[in-house]
């Protein structure tokens, strides 16, 4: 999620908790919205960047849910599992980071 001008927080569930300001979206294969409670692509719409686009489609591999099932906040969360797509390559400094060490073996 480093496309993400915003931060996703996460409950003492672990469940990463959707900022008000992101639309999120759950894409198939096709890329059409498929909704809560299935796995697929996130996209997000984001109204804040003004460097580039607001509608942004992931490497990243969720499941969205309505409601998160430990705490009582509201609005959708994304479930704890959070892989990348098939063929999709490493984002963010993590990622960076276990490549650049990789290299150097």
């Amino acid at each position: 999620m480093s496309e993400c001008s915003s931060v996703f927080l996460s409950c003492e569930g672990h469940y990463k908790h959707v900022p008000p300001t992101i639309i999120p979206l759950v894409l198939d294969e096709e890329l059409n919205p498929i909704g809560y409670n299935e796995y697929g692509r996130f996209a997000f719409i984001d109204p804040i960047p003004k460097s580039y686009p607001g509608f942004i489609v992931t490497g990243d591999k969720i499941k969205l849910l309505e409601r998160c099932p430990v705490c009582n906040r509201e609005g959708p969360v994304i479930d704890i599992e959070v892989t990348r797509m098939p063929g999709s390559e490493g984002r963010g400094c993590a990622a960076v980071m276990a490549e650049l060490m990789q290299q150097e073996d």
